[in-house]
């Protein structure tokens, strides 16, 4: 890998799953629950590729709250083109997706993504990848899935019935990609509508950036990153049971800088938390499950006590909130292509 593709030996990999969420989707189609809406969702390769049950975690907790979920055609936001400079390969996907979402852009249906980078494309580049009315379209009803839960528990119609155990203080942290969308701390304000949960927020770039982080000759530099966000979740993890992050980026990231630590506190995806809190009631209910191995309270159905909230690693994949430098580098280049 390092010496064909670039990628560093040291660097720990995303779990591939052969069964991925949009087959998963494909297969079970939409199961409504007396539904009061209809919602688009844009799952991001992260989540279909390496993170499947984040986007089942994802499902469950719309239908739960009324939605009719949506998975039209999708491919690739185009981040790691725009990474690599490739701006007509970003271009096409671009025009790939609002091809594909424009419609529910139109129906005025909202367009929900459990990946921070993947809806900061949305909503920030595709206008100016595809100028027009269509990709306006798409980035005006482009929304973060917890900041839609999140709107949906100010108007008071979120689902905040959660008879299960209360998960106790969580360690959450925010993604780069989702500060630079300027909507507070929608995921932390959703997590505390569970019973018993208090949630202490942690700012730190893990410095992954899509494959930025995975290169070679960017290994050590993004390493030093890391191990400043390892180093603050682990004095936080004295006292919190659990963690969570939206990415699987970051996730994998904190992995790969802790090498040697220990994993006490449990990990999982902010999106199993609400599913979780309610489904502990059943025996045996499976709710963190990634592929094969749980990153929160569950493991194969099988519930394994206090989790550690991570960001889905699975979701890593998908451009972890890059790391506050690259959005330098963003503003960057955007002023010469644009400018």
């Amino acid at each position: 890998m390092e010496k064909v593709l670039g990628i560093e030996k040291s660097r720990r990999l995303p779990t591939f799953h052969r069964r991925t969420f949009a087959s998963w989707m494909s297969a079970r189609g939409t199961k409504p629950a007396d539904p009061t809406t209809s919602v688009t969702l844009f799952y991001s390769c992260s989540v279909n590729y390496n993170e499947p049950q984040v986007g089942r975690d994802a499902v469950s907790v719309l239908e739960r709250n009324g939605c009719v979920v949506k998975c039209p055609a999708q491919v690739c936001c185009g981040m790691p083109f725009l990474d690599g400079g490739d701006i007509e390969s970003a271009r096409r996907d671009a025009r790939k997706n609002v091809g594909s979402l424009k419609a529910a852009a139109a129906r005025g249906e909202k367009i929900l993504v459990p990946q921070p980078t993947c809806s900061y494309v949305l909503m920030n580049e595709y206008p100016l990848l595809v100028p027009g009315d269509d990709a306006k379209g798409v980035a005006a009803v482009t929304m973060d899935i917890f900041e839609y839960l999140a709107s949906r528990n100010a108007e008071g119609t979120l689902n905040t019935e959660f008879p299960g155990k209360a998960p106790g203080r969580v360690s959450y942290q925010m993604p780069c990609h989702l500060r630079a969308q300027n909507m507070g701390f929608k995921a932390r304000d959703v997590l505390q509508t569970v019973p018993g949960t208090a949630v202490s927020v942690i700012e730190k770039c893990t410095a992954m950036d899509g494959t930025w982080g995975m290169k070679k000759e960017y290994f050590p530099i993004s390493m030093q990153f890391a191990k400043r966000a390892v180093k603050k979740w682990r004095r936080q993890s004295r006292m919190c049971s659990r963690r969570t992050a939206h990415f699987p980026r970051c996730r994998s990231k904190r992995r790969a800088g802790r090498s040697p630590f220990t994993r006490s506190p449990s990990s999982a995806r902010p999106t199993e938390f609400p599913k979780n809190a309610r489904a502990r009631t059943r025996s045996k209910a499976s709710l963190g499950a990634s592929g094969s191995r749980s990153r929160l309270t569950a493991n194969n159905g099988r519930y394994r006590g206090e989790a550690e909230v991570t960001p889905s690693m699975g979701q890593e994949l998908l451009r972890d909130l890059g790391k506050a430098l690259q959005l330098d580098r963003r503003v960057a280049r955007d002023a010469r292509m644009f400018g």
